[in-house]
């Protein structure tokens, strides 16, 4: 009788075993980051995993400086681009990996889901003291009042170190096993970043494809209120306005006219090409081929215009400390 005690004893205890095993994996696999493939390139990392208990890392990754080389690329960065995610969409490819290897200058892709906008990315440039020579920047909603909700959410602190630290552990062991046994993993949709240049790519998913359209009409109020964020900006950065471009990727619903009038009454260049035949992979963001399209053309026009500024002297930049001036701005716009 005691045999058969000991025995339903360890049967039972075996049974909990499986099924807590199987209740993890189910948690991981399905809800978590093993929903998603891991990156085939070591210089990427997964910024973001379309799952309820995983999703956005790209943030955390950044104000903590989880990931190492980002600050370095960052601050060295001699051409950095701000925006939200269509910029990182439309700039991301071998169409800017080739205009900057044959201008021989570094640059970096500074763009952030969520809508992101100069609120959170303000306060990137000040931690990592960046000195680019030029900036693009994409109107798209860039000097709204309001930062995402994760970015509101690293910016204020509590337990969010935690919170990015053990996604940031949970990557590493998704990406240990994801690149040697993929099978295990899912599709879910993913985007991973080049720590060095800030590229996105992207992995899984299934979205419809939606031609891009323009609004022609403008909200005079939402232009002053950007233009007055805008010209606080524009003032703490350490170059010259000329040096600084304006552009709008084109989008469904994209608002150019009202972006031309933010940039000329910042008396800022505005660089967005307009051409027919463009998409979007997902009714937001340029597909693979337009993008290609559209930022050959913007490097056509505005190429000449970073060559100039990549080649003049950082007068300015060495009279003025980069991470004091945006770090006022930064203040300032906490202020507001």
């Amino acid at each position: 009788m005691m045999r058969a005690w000991r025995t339903n004893a360890t049967l039972y205890i075996a049974v909990v075993v499986l099924l807590t095993l199987a209740a993890a994996w189910v948690e991981l696999r399905w809800r978590n980051i093993f929903a998603c493939q891991a990156s085939p390139s070591s210089n990427d990392y997964v910024a973001y995993c379309d799952v309820k208990h995983y999703g956005d890392y790209d943030h955390g990754a950044f104000w903590y400086a989880l990931e190492p080389t980002i600050g370095s690329s960052v601050r060295n960065a001699e051409v950095l681009f701000l925006g939200n995610s269509r910029l990182q969409w439309a700039f991301s490819g071998t169409h800017t990996t080739d205009w900057f290897s044959s201008a021989r200058a570094s640059y970096y892709l500074l763009g952030f889901a969520y809508d992101e906008n100069y609120r959170f990315e303000s306060g990137l440039l000040t931690k990592f003291a960046s000195r680019p020579k030029a900036y693009v920047i994409d109107l798209d909603g860039f000097f709204l009042p309001s930062a995402s909700e994760p970015a509101q959410l690293v910016m204020s602190g509590g337990d969010t170190l935690r919170r990015y630290q053990d996604k940031q552990f949970r990557q590493r062991v998704q990406e240990f096993v994801c690149r040697r046994l993929a099978r295990l993993c899912g599709h879910r949709f993913t985007f991973f970043r080049s720590r060095t240049t800030g590229q996105w790519a992207r992995n899984g998913g299934s979205f419809d494809s939606v031609p891009t359209s323009e609004v022609e009409t403008v909200d005079e109020a939402h232009v002053e209120q950007q233009v007055r964020a805008g010209a606080e900006f524009l003032s703490r950065l350490p170059i010259d306005r000329a040096c600084v471009i304006f552009t709008m990727v084109p989008t469904v619903n994209t608002r150019y006219a009202e972006a031309a009038a933010i940039a000329a009454r910042l008396h800022v260049r505005f660089v967005a090409p307009r051409l027919d035949g463009l998409r979007t992979f997902d009714g937001s963001h340029l597909d693979t081929l337009s993008a290609a399209r559209w930022s050959r053309d913007f490097f056509r026009t505005a190429g000449p215009v970073i060559e100039g500024c990549l080649g003049q002297p950082d007068e300015k930049a060495a009279r003025s400390r980069p991470s004091e001036a945006l770090s006022r701005t930064y203040a300032g716009a906490q202020r507001h």
